[in-house]
């Protein structure tokens, strides 16, 4: 949880309320339903309901975790992992989504949208972070080919590994210049 939204009042995850403000620059004072107190990083807390629209589609792009909603199963996807949406959504049931190749050898598997809950959608990524990566290509979300790293020269591991070094500069760049 970012720590510009960790507010007073405001309920987490962690089963319990945001009651003080910043003991320091590093936790905020919590009160658990058990009725006592302690400080917790921003880091570990999440927002005990999502801020987003649930009726609203998964987008190519959106960061989403796996939540099978409390019900156990034998899936190659750990609960609580964080996935890439590949696919906008328009298949009710399924999306495809980018997993490690140790999961699939293609990098994508489709997963049952009920069992995703959006924590990123694109529109926020873009206004944060406008540089992605694509088969070895630094972009632009808005458009335009930034660089891009040759499959045949450099092996396609290690294109998209250098692509991801350039872009994720790239962002933090122009996040310093934003924040500035």
């Amino acid at each position: 949880m970012d720590i510009k939204k960790c507010k007073v009042g405001t309920r987490v995850q962690f089963k319990g309320t945001i009651i003080d403000g910043l003991n320091d620059i590093t936790s905020v004072c919590v009160r658990t339903d058990d009725g006592s107190t302690k400080y917790i990083s921003p880091e570990n807390l999440e927002p005990a309901t999502s801020h987003y629209d649930p009726k609203r589609k998964f987008r190519k792009g959106d960061i989403a975790k796996v939540d099978y909603k409390g019900r156990v199963r034998n899936t190659v996807i750990p609960e609580g992992a964080e996935v890439e949406v590949l696919k906008d959504e328009c298949d009710p049931c399924r999306i495809k989504v980018k997993v490690d190749k140790h999961i699939d050898s293609d990098g994508w598997i489709y997963v049952n949208v009920d069992h995703l809950v959006l924590i990123k959608p694109i529109e926020e990524m873009e206004k944060e972070e406008p540089y992605l990566v694509d088969t070895g290509a630094v972009e632009r979300r808005d458009g335009g080919i930034i660089m891009c790293f040759s499959y045949g020269e450099y092996g396609r591991d290690n294109a998209d590994r250098m692509a991801r070094k350039v872009c994720d500069e790239l962002n933090r760049e122009y996040k310093k210049i934003k924040n500035s």
